[in-house]
């Protein structure tokens, strides 16, 4: 799992591009880790009919991995960076299921909510106040999306309600 909020370099991002496009980091390992590995390997690699050289066993031992590795990115569509890395990293978009996840359900919000205030109720002496607080929660998030959406209309410009948004609403609630 990598986040984009992981990404302290740019440079990270061109090691997960060539993962997913080939499966494997060139130079990702030594000299001396790489015939390790393909000591290790070889028998498993003989058995598959693959084990005729040190090229070969290691082509193995990568297209093993690339069977198993299954690589979750949780990467923001917000603003300027996201185009700028799918433009820079393309295996970003054509080696990648996309899923583009909705909001919210009024169900989900208040549930979440709830929740929160139900763990920090005793601290924040709130246990008779937690249902109208998860209301006004929900209600404030489906305001501010409501006049996001408003604002595109007019202004054709974009403000985005995140789930990540609504957890920090309860967050500052909280505190």
């Amino acid at each position: 799992m990598f986040s984009d909020t992981q990404i302290v370099l740019e440079s990270f991002l061109e090691d997960i591009n060539n993962l997913l496009n080939s499966g494997e980091i060139p130079n990702l390992f030594p000299v001396d880790e790489k015939t390790t590995i393909c000591e290790e390997i070889e028998a498993r690699a003989r058995e598959a009919g693959q084990g005729n050289g040190r090229d070969a066993q290691f082509n193995y031992f990568v297209s093993q991995c690339r069977e198993r590795l299954h690589i979750v990115l949780a990467f923001s569509p917000v603003g300027e960076k996201f185009r700028e890395r799918c433009r820079q990293f393309p295996s970003i978009i054509n080696c990648c299921t996309m899923d583009w996840y909705n909001l919210w359900p009024r169900e989900a919000l208040y549930s979440v909510a709830t929740r929160a205030y139900t763990e920090n109720a005793d601290a924040l002496d709130i246990k008779t106040q937690i249902a109208e607080l998860a209301e006004i929660t929900v209600f404030i998030h489906n305001s501010v999306t409501e006049g996001s959406e408003q604002f595109y209309n007019e202004l054709r410009r974009y403000n985005y309600t995140t789930p990540t948004s609504y957890l920090e609403l309860v967050k500052t609630f909280v505190k």
